[in-house]
């Protein structure tokens, strides 16, 4: 399975939008297998999310995100855990233990703290 991270200097960038790397990460059997680091080349919100496709994401860990970016990653299948901190391949450990926490998005109460979307 494919994990993307947003990336910055070894931690999780918190704004979705203005991510400028992705730490791509293949878990499987509850062990990371390899990780990757890619630009994104400035890419705006929608077109992160061709890029996650583009590179196989099925599974996003991210800080901030907000509403119209969940339910386009939500329309392609893409698995949401937002609302984390740290570091990204110690992130990545934990999702492939199954111990990452989840945050329930469905009441559309989503944690973008930005005015970006406003």
């Amino acid at each position: 399975m494919k994990v993307a991270i947003n990336y910055e200097d070894g931690m999780v960038f918190q704004h979705f939008g203005e991510t400028k790397n992705f730490a791509f990460y293949v878990v499987e059997n509850g062990k990371v297998l390899s990780e990757e680091i890619k630009n994104t080349n400035g890419l705006s919100h929608a077109d992160l999310i061709g890029f996650l496709k583009e590179n196989g994401v099925q599974v996003l860990i991210c800080g901030n995100l907000g509403g119209h970016v969940t339910e386009l990653l939500e329309e392609d299948n893409i698995e949401i855990f937002a609302g984390n901190k740290g570091i990204t391949r110690a992130l990545a450990e934990l999702y492939a233990k199954g111990k990452l926490k989840k945050l329930d998005l469905s009441d559309n109460e989503h944690n973008c703290e930005c005015n970006c979307h406003q």
